[in-house]
């Protein structure tokens, strides 16, 4: 197939949702990138605040019914089958595993990648859909070392179903430079964080060892009333939400704490952290919101294991928590809020410089395209 016939192929997307995070803006960039090319690209799922954004770029939604139940998905999986009866696209990248079984019929010329954010609990049923997936020519992207070894393990795949794709950042779009102290401040004034207050920044879905908890017992034990932490990532468990501000209240943090589902700029909101926490239990998957912080130049503390130990430089660009481990976060809290500005500096520019050493954008977006 010539390149000018590859370029004007169909290129269906399918994320988990349209919430603002790292990994969905990079695939609206990919979708930018194949229209630049004279490409057509498809995006289908649940609304979020993010379609405005694709909308923006000329890409065509389709929205998908929410909900886990049986009928949800039966609707899910049948718009996902005519919205590829109807485009006939040549690619198409999936991170749900329900929509797994919307693929089942497909062509062999389909190129169907299936990149799991959050991979289903291994059992029968969930083998056998992935089973089906793969003998129907599908493959498998992982993000990393940790994610392919743990499909490997759950799921028995071989290493030719698998294409690891490690993550990547558009670091110029987190360079402090480029962010304006109005945007920061109309952030913060929107959170109702005080303009001289400490601010911590917690990445990572609300559930269980999700380190939400942790921290709050933290910041109780702290007892320093002028620093404050926001909460980013959307509910993971139902009714956690509920618990944790229960907490919240019980440990007299009310205002102090702010759980936040969606941020729509998250480099102003780095931009205008002292410090960035991720403490949850060791991540399965990567999270590009930590090399987000890395180019930001914003001190980071990180657990230990999983997916987060291949994205930092331990000891240079971030601070390891052992997993649980309350004294030592709350003494590495201590020491991140007590940097000189001339630390802080110093730190940045090694954080900053690791990210675009290590972490090409361009090349990530290229290997999207081609797998």
């Amino acid at each position: 197939m010539t390149a000018a016939a590859k370029s004007k192929e169909r290129f269906l997307l399918l994320p988990q949702n349209l919430s603002q995070n790292c990994i969905n803006r990079q695939w609206l960039d990919c979708a930018n990138l194949w229209h630049r090319r004279g490409g057509q690209s498809i995006v289908a799922s649940m609304h979020g605040t993010l379609l405005v954004d694709y909308e923006r770029s000329g890409v065509k939604h389709f929205a998908l019914h929410q909900g886990d139940g049986f009928f949800s998905r039966l609707q899910r999986k049948r718009k996902i089958a005519s919205v590829v009866r109807a485009h006939a696209p040549r690619r198409v990248w999936l991170q749900n595993f329900a929509d797994l079984a919307a693929m089942d019929h497909l062509k062999e010329n389909i190129a169907v990648r299936y990149f799991p954010v959050a991979p289903p609990p291994a059992n029968p049923q969930t083998i056998a859909q992935l089973q089906k997936f793969l003998s129907n020519g599908g493959k498998v992207v992982t993000d990393g070392e940790f994610a392919t070894l743990a499909m490997q393990s759950e799921f028995g795949l071989g290493a030719e179903h698998i294409h690891m794709l490690p993550p990547a950042l558009d670091s110029a779009l987190y360079d402090p430079a480029r962010v304006t102290p109005e945007r920061a401040l109309a952030l913060a004034e929107s959170w109702r964080v005080p303009e001289n207050a400490a601010l911590i920044l917690h990445l990572g879905p609300l559930m269980k060892d999700g380190g939400q908890w942790l921290l709050l017992d933290i910041l109780a034990r702290m007892k320093r009333r002028d620093v404050y932490a926001v909460m980013l990532g959307a509910e993971a468990e139902q009714g956690y939400r509920g618990h944790l501000m229960a907490e919240v209240e019980n440990r007299k943090l009310l205002g102090q704490v702010l759980l936040i589902d969606d941020c729509r700029d998250l480099p102003a909101a780095l931009w205008f952290a002292n410090v960035v926490m991720a403490i949850g239990a060791p991540a399965r998957s990567a999270m590009p919101e930590i090399l987000a912080a890395q180019a930001m130049g914003r001190p980071l503390i990180v657990s230990d294991g999983g997916a987060h130990m291949e994205m930092v430089a331990p000891g240079e660009t971030a601070w390891i928590a052992p997993q649980g481990d309350g004294n030592a976060i709350k003494t590495m809290l201590a020491e991140v809020l007590g940097l000189s500005l001339q630390d802080r500096l110093r730190l940045a520019m090694r954080m900053r410089h690791w990210v675009e050493d290590n972490f090409s954008y361009g090349a990530w977006l290229e290997a999207i395209l081609a797998a």
